[in-house]
Formats: structure tokens, C-alpha cells, sequence
């Protein structure tokens, strides 16, 4: 069954997007022309301006002696699931070493969670003893001074088939958190979240498992009722202390650049990393298009590049990268389009969230 898409609006109103289903009216490409800079309407912008909270500038910090290790910035990743989780940490590490001289540590899963997984289920939520404490950090920095230590897994919050656990969505967030922040009781944290349409989220995750069907998977709950907001109204009740960074999954092939920034704690430009989203939805000829855009246009500003992006998007989209096919029972039509107004509300109530910031085109 194909149904309509996402409806993500781009700087001059045109429809933009990671959509949910496949649509069925596909647009024809339009000519190759340059992108040029139109006025911004972009809602997810004017959520983020609502919050008062920036949209991916940063001035980072790039000078300066940097503190010991034990003085870094802990920043846990929850993924979610089927949002270029796995990416955030490898665009991180194409700055290469530059990262590590700035004290910046991002590193594969591989090299902490064993350990990282092992202590989280000893200490069940109590504080780490500080020996803990600092053979995690070993793990990730050595002796090297830092300042913000990256841990990313998208299964923090809980693994797919027990999504909708007792009807509610990740039902232990709360307490998942705790045990998160409780891993570095004296540092600075921060949580960082990328969120999708339930739309296309929900079918997505659940193909990533096969123990459940589908009834059993949702566990009763509507897919009307999945509202993101929700949970992370429950990271910041738990850990109050503890900033939370949202960013929405369909914005990435625009913003990754600006969330790298934010995530890293460096200053905003375009890091090496900057259109790895971008690179998987384009065609070749979109990449060149706009690296020649960008390369004429030195002294671009943020909103022109992201405006530059969104024009070379709609001419040169890679057939099918903007598609899901669903298959799902119950769903049709409707429903997805009352699941994206829905989903669009509830990006205003995230950003309204005290101790959020969400990253926004």
C-alpha cells in the first residue's frame, strides 16, 4: 500500500522531507539551476524562535586550556532508532584529529559499551563510585584532557520490540535516564535526541525486530496518541539538571552541519561531516551542484546555505530516498495525514519544553 508523504515546508513554502510512506504522485525534476536564496517560512524555524533557544549556531569553544577529564561534558546520545543514529558519531570523527585536540571524544560503541552496558546494570540507577566513573572516561580519552565526551546508542532508552511496553511509549525513559545521568553524578550532562514522524517511525522500528507482530509491538497504543513530546517531558522531570537536544530526523539532510556543531560543542561551520545526510538522499549531480554553489558563495550565511540545500533538494532528490513503503494494518491515507499535523504540534510543545533546545532550520 503507498500513501502520501511527509510534509516538511521549505524556505519558499515547497513540500521537503524524509516522508513516511511512498507517495503517489512523485514530482518530475526540475531543470538544473543554481540555488537561490528566498524568504524563510519555515515552521520548524519559528518553533525553535519560540522557544527562545538557537537553531544550530554556536560559538563553541575552540581556545583555551582544556580541563581534565573529569571535569568534561558528558553528552549521551539516545538515538532514537531509524534517525541516522549511527552517523552522529562518525560525521564527528572525519574531523579527525582536530576533534581529540579540541577535547572532543566521540568514539564507536564498540570501544565502551560492553563496559558502559555492565556498569548501568550493577549500579541500577545509583551512582557510580568515582573508579567507575574514570575507567569509563579512560576508555574514551586515556589520559588526555577533555571536554565533552560523547556516548551514543540509540537502545538508552529501551530496545525496539519493548517500545510500547505496558501501552506507553519507552515507558522506562525516566528511569532510564537516571541511570544515564547517574553514571557521572558530578559532571555536566546533557541528552541529546533525535526525533522522527510517528508516521514513518513506528513502521520503520518495527521492522528493525522480528519477535513481535504487530499488535503485540504497539501493545494497544494508537499510533494517533505516540507524541514525542511526552518523553521528553519525562527526561527533563527525571533530570532536571540535565539539558536535552532536539533535532527532527527529516530536517537532517539540511541541518546535520549545525547539529554536529551543537553535539560537539565546537563552532558552527561546515565540518568534514557536515552533508553526510545530505549525500544519502542527492544525486551525484545535486552533490556538485551544490558544492559549486557553496564554493562561489564563500561568505554564505547559515540560513542561505540551508536555503541553498533545500533549492538543490527538490531538483535533485535521489528517486526513492524520500520514500517508505508502509504495510501496515489499519493504516491508510487519513490517518497518516492527521499523524503528520499531529507530529507538527507536537515539535511546538518540545520547544516550549523549559531545558530544551531544538535544533531548526
Amino acid at each position: 500500500m503507498s500513501i502520501p508523504g511527509d510534509s516538511r515546508r521549505g524556505p519558499d513554502g515547497a513540500e521537503f522531507g524524509r516522508p513516511v510512506p511512498k507517495s503517489v504522485d512523485s514530482p518530475a525534476e526540475k531543470p538544473v539551476e543554481e540555488p537561490v536564496e528566498k524568504s524563510s517560512g519555515q515552521a520548524r524555524a519559528e518553533a525553535a524562535a519560540r522557544s527562545g533557544e538557537n537553531t544550530g549556531e554556536n560559538t563553541g569553544e575552540r581556545s583555551g586550556a582544556l580541563p581534565p577529564s573529569g571535569a568534561a561534558t558528558i553528552v549521551f546520545h539516545l538515538g532514537a532508532p531509524c534517525t541516522n543514529e549511527g552517523l552522529l558519531a562518525r560525521s564527528l570523527r572525519r574531523e579527525g584529529r582536530a576533534l581529540f585536540e579540541r577535547g572532543v571524544f566521540a568514539l564507536r560503541p564498540g570501544v565502551y559499551m560492553e563496559r558502559l552496558t555492565e556498569t548501568l546494570e550493577r549500579l541500577d540507577g545509583a551512582p557510580a563510585m568515582p573508579e567507575d566513573q574514570e575507567a569509563l572516561l579512560q576508555l574514551m580519552a586515556g589520559n588526555r584532557p577533555a571536554r565533552r565526551v560523547l556516548f551514543s546508542n540509540s537502545r538508552f532508552l529501551g530496545i525496539p520490540a519493548w517500545m510500547f511496553h505496558k501501552g506507553i511509549f519507552y515507558h522506562n525513559a525516566a528511569r532510564r535516564a537516571v541511570g544515564l545521568r547517574n553514571l557521572f553524578p558530578e559532571n555536566d550532562c546533557e541528552f541529546c535526541l533525535a526525533i522522527s514522524n510517528p508516521a514513518r517511525f513506528i513502521p520503520e522500528v518495527f521492522a528493525t525486530q522480528s519477535r513481535k507482530g504487530y499488535e503485540e509491538f504497539m501493545a494497544g497504543v494508537d499510533p494517533l496518541s505516540v507524541r514525542w513530546s511526552s518523553v521528553i517531558a519525562r527526561l527533563r522531570e527525571a533530570c532536571p539538571d540535565v539539558p536535552v537536544i532536539v533535532w527532527c530526523d527529516e530536517d537532517t539532510p539540511v541541518i546535520w552541519g549545525e547539529v554536529l556543531a551543537r553535539v560537539s560543542g565546537l563552532a558552527t561551520g561546515i565540518s568534514p561531516g557536515a552533508f553526510d545526510v545530505f549525500e544519502q538522499v542527492v544525486t551525484e549531480r545535486g552533490m556538485q551542484v551544490l558544492r559549486a554553489f557553496l564554493k562561489k558563495n564563500p561568505g554564505l550565511s547559515l540560513q542561505g546555505r540551508h536555503r541553498a540545500i533545500y533549492k538543490v533538494l527538490e531538483r535533485h532528490a535521489r528517486p526513492g530516498a524520500l520514500e517508505v513503503e508502509i504495510d501496515l494494518p489499519g493504516w491508510n491515507h487519513v490517518m497518516v495525514a492527521r499523524m503528520q499535523e499531529i507530529y507538527d504540534e507536537d515539535i511546538g510543545r518540545i520547544a516550549a519544553i523549559e531545558g530544551v533546545q531544538l535544533i531548526a532550520p
